[in-house]
């Protein structure tokens, strides 16, 4: 009867759906054996802290352990009972977040695209730590108009597609609830986002590859805005959070670089 109980206790404890992951287990003859499903078109890392009673682990469970995108039965570690005899038990905490935490070769050189039409001039209505919305990030807000077209300012593959929403507010943060985006995944595991877009506004699915300069959608004035433009922003996924990166945009026909400035205008004409 302990024995029953035993695996009664470790079934409530640990099958359960963590971010971006399900997590379960298999019984094997030793003991468990700990798997993920990662149903994103990005890798996934995931942090575990595992609690021990008679039994140990067969992977070095301390570390991040990354989850390939769309991986299926990913074996995370087996548990083995160290002595049959005793009783013996497993608990499981984990966070997780999207991208290779692994990976530290990120490009903070690279040089995006405008990502509006060319021949067009934009300003930037709010700049890296603006004083509106973003205090401590760095993100760029340009001003275009409802229904404007949207570019991808560097190539990858679509991981989200949100385009329900048709209302916008500015009473609190929460207002990004209703935020319409796209959010794309570089080959350096940086992603970038696309934000404020008008309902049903996408024209990409995640798991979706674009390319640089590819139309993905159309602008809008959804979610934390006060008024119509693109908020763009280009990040690293990190546990618990993320760190965004200031970045590079070809100016004067492609053949300078430069960081944008907030309340100066510029053509894009590539």
């Amino acid at each position: 009867m302990r024995y029953l109980i035993i695996v009664i206790f470790c079934a409530l404890c640990f099958t359960l759906k963590a971010n971006y992951l399900d997590i379960y287990h298999l019984q094997t003859d030793k003991g468990y054996q700990i798997l993920a499903d990662n149903a994103q078109h990005c890798p996934v890392t995931v942090k575990f802290d595992f609690s021990l009673k008679n039994m140990r682990s067969t992977n070095d469970v301390d570390r991040l352990i990354v989850i390939p995108a769309k991986a299926k039965g990913f074996v995370v570690t087996d548990l083995v009972v160290k002595n049959p005899r005793k009783s013996y038990k497993f608990g499981m905490e984990s966070t997780s977040n999207i991208g290779d935490h692994v990976n530290q070769n990120f490009d903070r050189d690279y040089v995006y695209d405008l990502p509006f039409r060319s021949g067009k001039r934009v300003g930037i209505g709010q700049g890296y730590n603006g004083r509106f919305s973003h205090h401590g990030e760095n993100a760029l807000d340009f001003d275009l108009d409802i229904g404007e077209e949207v570019f991808a300012a560097r190539g990858g593959k679509v991981i989200e597609v949100v385009e329900k929403h048709s209302r916008n507010c500015t009473s609190n943060h929460r207002c990004a609830e209703y935020n319409n985006l796209i959010t794309i995944y570089h080959e350096d595991g940086t992603f970038a986002e696309y934000v404020h877009l008008k309902k049903n506004g996408a024209l990409v699915k995640p798991g979706d590859i674009v390319k640089t300069g590819q139309r993905i959608g159309y602008s809008g004035n959804t979610g934390f805005a006060s008024g119509p433009h693109l908020h763009f922003a280009v990040y690293i996924s990190k546990i618990g959070g993320r760190e965004t990166l200031r970045t590079k945009f070809k100016i004067n026909q492609g053949s300078e670089a430069a960081f944008l400035r907030e309340r100066e205008s510029y053509k894009k004409s590539y």
